[in-house]
């Protein structure tokens, strides 16, 4: 979604809230990340306001909490989208992965061994290793959601394998 919808809002919201308040909680944030400079969004965004101090209360959590989870989730998402798009600078150049939680800023590069060295580490183990299927489309637009389906549904999967490591 680029501009904002509230009924696709309120759905996400909806099916949010089917799981939990904390989950809801998280796609409050989101929202209010994605949107909150949208002239449309205002009054939503102060609905969701209101809206979050009862969530809270249900789901026996502080703010601060919410915002320490949501800055994990947003680590997560930012770090998770350089690598499938494949933004690996070669020759051990390092790349801004952003902020996690408590506003600290993380960068990474990959290693000659094609290993991908996190900085500062924000991990407990020392290093891991994630396994994940690509599908590579044809096309950047699709003129249905069924269209797009199909070309998930006939593309090619690629396998990938990515060590993390602390150095």
């Amino acid at each position: 979604m680029t501009k904002f919808d509230p009924k696709a809002c309120n759905r996400m919201i909806d099916m949010a809230l089917t799981k939990s308040r904390f989950i809801a909680l998280l796609f409050a944030r989101h929202i209010a990340f994605t949107h909150g400079e949208e002239p449309l969004a205002k009054k939503y965004l102060a609905e969701l306001k209101k809206l979050e101090k009862q969530w809270l209360k249900d789901a026996q959590l502080s703010a601060s909490e919410i915002n320490d989870a949501y800055s994990l989730l947003e680590f997560c998402d930012a770090f998770s989208l350089l690598i499938c798009q494949n933004v690996i600078p070669p020759e051990k150049r390092r790349i801004e992965i952003g902020q996690g939680p408590h506003g600290r800023s993380y960068e990474f590069f990959q290693d000659e061994d094609g290993r991908l060295i996190v900085s500062p580490w924000p991990f407990e183990v020392g290093s891991f290793e994630v396994a994940y299927e690509r599908l590579l489309l044809s096309s950047m637009t699709y003129k249905t959601d069924d269209d797009f389906r199909d070309a998930l549904r006939k593309a090619k999967v690629r396998s990938n394998c990515i060590i993390f490591s602390k150095n």
